[in-house]
């Protein structure tokens, strides 16, 4: 409470006293080489996307009350810094030690270049259009996890209703040509828009994906800084930012408040939430969550993902693996984000009058309650 009210108090001012200020990045002499590398190469992808940032040697009180944000990495031994973090003005972007790494670049982007509300009402306005389409939202939709089951996507028609990729299906280029997506969605800071090889080769293939197929990209508001510097200027047409709210509820939904919900994992914050808005039949396939023989957050398919990429990222960024994905406790991501949460939310749904079916089996908690489609595919 106390935290929320010095924010409130203080950032108004602040922002206005430092709305032309360049932000800090300090790193300790203490630094480990690699992890020095890493962070350097990440402000050089943020300084490209229109960052101010400036690169300080020594954090002394003059540098951190003059900036508008603090970026530091490594052993920073000052009270003020520890005051400015606590009240949003200071974080962390060692991805050796900081889980929230790539996501603290991006809110410190946001903050220093605000979400166009021009390009949130043209997003509004054409996922609206696609929403009313489908039988004024009353149809069916399918939304598509990148789990294993959904190499058998390629066996059935899915042209009964609206369909909803999820991220790194766009590698399969095949299949995409199969599904004909409506939409693609793709939701995390170090996944999918960060400057790991990884989330490079993603959206180099989500380009492709979108002009082959006229599709819609769907993401939290919170990247479109990024994502507007970066995707080429003919293609700007398919950025569909939303706009974050702070309840853990999917309902309402697009049509009645737009904006996501503030919840983990991309099936509960943008494909579900999507699902809901574009239809009543809700059918699902990709969403084979965590066998007891997987490994990481859990399997997924090598045809719609990238596994060459996914090693040598989680290496670069050990906090966010190790946070999400113990080895005391693998089933820790799975359990909290995907667990009794979703199933309320999805039961919430139901008493709302829509319909959830899976096309293929599902480990994952919260879908435990879903029956099976009758025709559906198995695995």
């Amino acid at each position: 409470m106390i935290r929320k009210l010095a924010k409130r108090i203080i950032h108004t001012p602040w922002d206005f006293m430092h709305r032309n200020s360049s932000v800090v990045l300090y790193m300790s002499p203490t630094l480990p080489r690699h992890a020095r590398e890493g962070v350097e190469a990440t402000a050089d992808f943020f300084e490209k996307c229109g960052l101010r940032l400036n690169r300080v040697t020594k954090l002394s009180s003059v540098r951190l009350l003059t900036s508008s944000t603090s970026l530091t990495a490594g052993e920073v031994n000052s009270m003020l810094a520890a005051v400015l973090r606590a009240i949003g003005r200071s974080h962390r972007v060692d991805p050796y030690s900081d889980p929230f790494a790539a996501r603290h670049w991006h809110e410190t982007l946001t903050r220093q270049i605000p979400v166009n509300e021009a390009l949130v009402e043209g997003g509004r306005l054409r996922l609206m259009n696609l929403m009313s389409q489908n039988d004024e939202g009353r149809g069916v939709v399918y939304i598509f996890g990148t789990g294993p089951s959904l190499d058998l996507a390629i066996e059935r028609s899915f042209d009964t209703g609206v369909r909803v990729v999820c991220n790194t299906a766009v590698r399969n280029t095949e299949l995409l040509l199969h599904l004909r997506p409506h939409i693609i969605t793709a939701g995390d800071a170090l996944y999918h828009f960060s400057n790991s090889e990884h989330a490079r080769q993603f959206r180099k293939d989500l380009y492709y994906a979108i002009e082959a197929h006229s599709a819609l990209f769907v993401f939290p508001e919170e990247f479109a800084a990024m994502v507007q510097a970066e995707m080429p200027a003919s293609l700007h047409w398919a950025m569909v930012p939303i706009p974050n709210r702070q309840t853990q509820r999917l309902l309402p939904n697009l049509w009645s408040e737009y904006s996501l919900p503030n919840l983990g994992n991309v099936l509960n914050r943008l494909l579900l939430p999507l699902a809901i808005s574009l239809g009543r039949d809700i059918r699902l396939l990709g969403f084979d969550g965590r066998r007891a023989s997987d490994q990481g957050f859990w399997k997924n398919s090598a045809r719609n993902s990238y596994p060459e990429l996914l090693a040598e990222m989680q290496k670069e960024n050990p906090a966010f693996t190790s946070h999400y994905v113990p080895t005391t406790d693998p089933e820790k991501y799975s359990r909290e984000i995907l667990g009794s949460a979703l199933a309320q939310n999805i039961d919430d749904c139901e008493r709302g009058g829509w319909q959830f079916s899976l096309l293929a089996p599902s480990a994952i908690p919260g879908l435990a309650n879903v029956p099976m489609w009758p025709d559906s595919l198995g695995v």
